[in-house]
């Protein structure tokens, strides 16, 4: 069943985590309200699915008449690792010594190995076989996804990978190509986790350098206080000073959508694709869903996004898009700062993806790109990823021209009017913050 195709993925997370996660600095036990935007009544309705393991047939009347083998996984999980209340081990749970420097740079280091051998290692990937992606709420209708044949779709649209900390990457392959006039207000774009961040910027037309500065002050912050358990807060800060007062209009009116990917964990994992937003609080929710790493995110594997429980972006899509959502469009490029032969980022048609491969000469290997995607980089690592982003693009352009590609590309002036807006070397600007 196409809606339970990420079962075996969470079941062996659970496993996993359960074996490796073997420190727990960041889980206490307590009241669920210090889960981010989770309250007593999600605990409520938590202990109520509880229930779905020990009874049959299910006592929740909504629930699939077999989700009781799927969270049977969840609540070993949370009963194991998370020391819910209530559960059987919370009473012998320590409290965790107080919080330090060098405490939480081990916790960082120690969720770094665990993350490495679940989301990058090709014993695991080949065990879940995952072959179809959980349960994808479309978006909105649009006359794309109306039409079969899609002919009267845009022609071309981008989809963004997860990447964690590797945004910069994104961003100088969002913004350049939006420079080169490829993506307009009239190509649809999507993302999940720090994919999502980086479509919603591009989408609403935020200047590079301001999208930029907020990326580099958060990644300061990591560097100096850690990040696990405080990536939510710490977005949380950035996008509220970034994001402007009609962020979600600007979105929402926008001529092609902009589509954010979430994972919706409860009665069974479901995909979610979001391209309207009911207001900014809502639009931030959303995209704080998307970027829910579990265990490293906040100091809780999950939040809450539009009442239910949710996780990281990655987890709606099928294996081979590696987290990638579909675009309304007849053509979706997908990007990614992971190289697409090691990752296994399947592209769509030929030349459908902006990855390292593009360059034979990329200088960071594999293992220090997955370092760097939970490890905040230093201004000069921050630099070289945004250079590489854009280089990578201006690549993709490249081949595109070489067999005379020119659909999709905008030529009535409004690239012309991104390069006079944003200068000619985006990076520039950050070589030059740096050294204010």
């Amino acid at each position: 069943m196409q809606r339970r195709g990420l079962l075996p993925v969470f079941n062996q997370l659970t496993k996993t985590i359960s074996e490796i996660a073997t420190e727990r600095s960041s889980m206490t036990p307590g009241s669920l309200a210090a889960s981010p935007g989770m309250d007593e009544g999600d605990m409520a309705s938590i202990q109520l699915q509880r229930s779905c393991t020990k009874s049959s047939p299910c006592l929740a009347a909504d629930h699939p008449t077999d989700c009781g083998e799927t969270v049977k996984g969840y609540f070993g999980w949370f009963d194991n690792v998370l020391r819910f209340p209530g559960s059987s081990a919370a009473s012998s749970v320590e409290e965790p010594p107080p919080s330090s420097a060098s405490a939480q740079q081990a916790s960082d280091q120690s969720y770094l190995k665990m993350f490495e051998s679940l989301y990058f290692n090709p014993s695991f990937l080949k065990s879940v076989g995952v072959s179809e992606p959980i349960a994808a709420a479309a978006p909105a209708p649009t006359h794309a996804q109306t039409d079969k044949d899609l002919k009267d779709a845009p022609p071309i649209g981008f989809s963004f990978s997860p990447a964690g900390l590797l945004i910069p990457y994104h961003l100088g392959a969002a913004f350049h190509l939006r420079k080169m006039g490829v993506i307009t207000n009239a190509t649809p774009i999507s993302g999940a986790s720090a994919g999502s961040l980086t479509a919603c910027a591009v989408g609403m037309g935020l200047a590079a350098d301001n999208a930029v500065r907020a990326v580099q002050r958060l990644a300061a912050d990591c560097r100096e206080k850690g990040t696990r358990s405080r990536l939510h807060d710490c977005l949380m800060k950035e996008l509220d000073e970034l994001l402007p007062p009609d962020a979600h209009e600007q979105l929402n009116g926008r001529a092609a959508p902009v589509t954010v990917a979430y994972t919706e964990v409860f009665p069974y994992p479901a995909g979610r694709l979001v391209s309207q937003f009911d207001s900014r609080d809502d639009l931030i929710e959303v995209l704080c869903a998307s970027c829910c790493v579990p265990f490293y995110f906040s100091a809780w594997p999950l939040v809450q996004c539009r009442g239910k429980v949710a996780a990281d972006g990655f987890f709606a899509s099928e294996l081979g898009a590696f987290g990638c959502p579909v675009v309304a469009a007849r053509r979706t490029v997908r990007i990614s700062p992971f190289p697409a032969s090691v990752v296994g980022l399947k592209a769509m048609g030929p030349n459908d993806v902006i990855t390292p491969d593009l360059n034979p000469q990329f200088p960071l290997s594999m293992p220090k790109l997955i370092q760097m995607s939970l490890l905040p980089a230093d201004e000069d690592e921050f630099e070289l990823l945004y250079q590489l982003g854009q280089q990578d693009a201006a690549e993709w352009i490249r081949q595109e021209e070489k067999v005379g590609w020119v659909e999709g590309v905008n030529n009535d002036g409004e690239g012309q009017r991104e390069r006079e807006r944003e200068g000619d070397a985006p990076s520039s600007r950050v070589a030059a913050e740096k050294g204010a």
